[in-house]
């Protein structure tokens, strides 16, 4: 990991009060994996919101900066075979114990006591946005 940079944080205290319990939290992650041909760097940008009973409860932001060797040939010689998932799978398992830490320490400057569930890499890799750019 060559970075990181805290996106925005929001939180509803007002409701954590009233929560029963954390299985009735709704976690929604978006990832967009940001790279370019031209380098072996690429963005890694997490958006986490967490509702509780459909209203917002948490919204936080993350943007990794990682540097991988063969990056983009990588990504994209996985994206010919159809195979894409593989790649950001791995990528995905490397950097969600970062996000993780990342997210507690947010929530704790908050005062708030909360960390992210385990997930199954390969069906979050599935749902991960690659964007390629020629810059």
């Amino acid at each position: 990991m060559i970075n990181y940079s805290a996106g925005p944080f929001s939180a509803n205290t007002d409701l954590w009060d009233k929560i029963e319990s954390s299985a009735d939290f709704q976690i929604n992650v978006v990832a967009r994996l940001r790279y370019t041909p031209k380098e072996d760097v690429c963005g890694f940008q997490f958006d986490i919101i967490i509702d509780y009973q459909n209203e917002s409860l948490l919204k936080c932001g993350f943007l990794f900066g990682l540097r991988i060797k063969d990056l983009a040939r990588y990504i994209d010689d996985s994206l010919t075979k159809e195979q894409n998932t593989k790649s950001v799978e791995e990528i995905s398992a490397f950097i969600w114990p970062f996000v993780v830490g990342a997210f507690a320490a947010r929530c704790a400057d908050q005062k708030i006591d909360m960390i992210l569930p385990r997930i199954n890499y390969a069906k979050f890799a599935e749902e991960v946005m690659l964007i390629k750019s020629e810059q």
